[in-house]
């Protein structure tokens, strides 16, 4: 069953290995603000035996990129310090390869059809509305990891 935000269940048992996908060890970087939220996403990742690190803001998001590999971003749109469309312009014009190209996935509460053409159009590369379906979201995560491998 489908894990969403704020649910308090047990957290399904996934693999992250599926007949479609095999990703291997995935790093994560999750940019999020709350601590609810970033808890729940660390325990889905965490599932699905990748590796993830937590930013608070964008400003820390940008800290440890710099610093260090990840295969994706899972970016929070509304973070104090600089908020996930700041951070996303940060990234593609100030970072330099290969950070400037890590896929970007953005997590959002507004579901509007208006704020997903916002994030593309800002420089993310897929969209998902908060609470999330993990099934979903692994899904979301393979097909970048796969664009960027190819």
């Amino acid at each position: 069953m489908p894990m969403k935000f704020g649910e308090r269940s047990e957290l399904p048992k996934q693999k992250a290995e599926r007949t479609d996908y095999k990703l291997g060890k995935v790093k994560v970087l999750i940019a999020e603000d709350n601590k609810i939220n970033q808890l729940l996403a660390k325990k889905v990742l965490d599932n699905w035996n990748f590796e993830s690190e937590i930013a608070e803001n964008g400003k820390e998001a940008i800290e440890k990129l710099s610093s260090k590999y990840f295969d994706i971003v899972l970016m929070d749109i509304q973070m104090p310090e600089m908020d996930g469309y700041e951070t996303t312009a940060y990234i593609r014009n100030k970072m330099k390869p290969p950070f400037r190209e890590i896929p970007i996935l953005a997590m959002t509460a507004h579901a509007a059809a208006s704020e997903a053409k916002s994030c593309i159009e800002a420089g993310m590369n897929d969209y998902i509305s908060k609470p999330f379906d993990s099934q979903e979201l692994y899904n979301k995560i393979a097909k970048q990891i796969q664009k960027k491998r190819n």
